[in-house]
This record gives structure tokens, C-alpha cells and sequence, in this order.
């Protein structure tokens, strides 16, 4: 439902960055489909969806296979060891030896799941991030002097001007001055 309003309320006026980026962070997609690029926003929400699932996938099989060989290693202590125990996961049994090494996978694709996860978010965050700046930028008065020429009045902070030097080639060398734009 919030994806459907989506389009309206980023594409029509400037939006707030802060509240783009975290409608962007709670809803998956959302400034994908802010911007009618609705594939792009259903590969973003489906990448965020599935690693999501796969992180808490992983995760279970993880502490069971985990579990599996702490059980695996005490019975041994009693037993002897070369002992093999069911798989609570496959049709096989495995020594104390190799439910550590399925927990040790397991633990990887948990890692693996959650970074992919951090990498999906930051990209959608940095693009909607991205498209806000750019109308913000769009929607600053520009006022006319003559020719091709053309200056907009400086209105919000501009990022980039903090890392230009102080004498510009594009504008009078102030910052938060007069500014040109060709």
C-alpha cells in the first residue's frame, strides 16, 4: 500500500532526505518505486526479502548443526571416540568431526546472507539518497542574466562546495553565494 502511494509523494516535490532514506530503510524498494522503476524496486525488495530469509535460515541450521556436535563430542568422552550419530538435517550420519564442519558452513552463509543484505540496503539507500539530492537540486530558483548563462541562488547546503576550492571556475568563488550553472 505504501508502494503504491510511493510515486506521488517523491517524484511531485522535493522530498525530505531523512524521511526518503528511512522509508527507503523500513520499506524495501521504496524509492525504486518512488521513481517508476518498478523492477528495479521488486529486485531490491526481493534481495532484502530473500537474504533476510536465507540469514535467518542459516542462522537455525547453524546452532542445531552446533548443538549436533557439542552432543556429538560429549558422547564421545563416554562412548569412544569413531562414533557416528544421525543428521538432524539429511538422511546420513556424521561424526563429531563433521557436524563442525556443517556448523562452520552454516555460520559462513549466515555471514554471507547478512553482508549481502548490509550491500542491498546501502545500494537502495544510496540511490534514493541520490535521487533526492537531484531534486533538490533541480528545484532551486534559477534566475536568468543573459546568453546561455544562467545562475541559481545557493538555498540548501551543497556537500560538493565544501570539498571545491575556494576560488571556483563556475561562480564567484563564495560558498553559499551566486553560483553558475551551464
Amino acid at each position: 500500500l505504501l508502494a503504491c502511494a510511493a510515486p506521488a509523494a517523491l517524484s511531485a516535490q522535493p522530498a525530505n532526505l531523512a524521511g526518503a532514506l528511512a522509508l527507503d530503510l523500513a520499506v524495501p524498494g521504496y524509492g525504486a518505486f518512488a521513481r517508476e522503476e518498478y523492477l528495479s524496486g521488486s529486485l531490491i525488495a526481493a534481495g532484502r526479502a530473500g537474504t533476510v530469509y536465507s540469514a535467518i535460515w542459516f542462522y537455525v541450521r547453524w546452532q542445531e548443526y552446533r548443538s549436533a556436535a557439542r552432543a556429538a563430542r560429549t558422547a564421545e568422552l563416554f562412548f569412544g571416540p569413531g562414533l557416528r550419530y544421525r543428521d538432524p538435517y539429511g538422511d546420513g550420519f556424521e561424526n563429531a568431526q563433521g557436524f563442525q564442519n556443517k556448523a562452520a558452513r552454516r555460520a559462513f552463509g549466515f555471514g554471507a546472507s547478512i553482508t549481502a543484505h548490509i550491500v542491498i540496503t546501502a545500494i537502495s539507500l544510496w540511490w534514493t539518497g541520490e535521487h533526492v539530492l537531484n531534486l533538490q537540486r533541480e528545484s532551486r530558483p534559477v534566475f536568468p542574466v543573459g546568453g546561455t548563462t544562467s545562475f541559481w541562488l545557493d538555498t540548501g547546503p551543497d556537500f560538493a562546495a565544501d570539498r571545491r576550492p575556494e576560488a571556483s571556475r563556475h561562480g564567484w568563488g563564495m560558498r553559499g553565494g551566486l553560483t553558475a550553472r551551464f
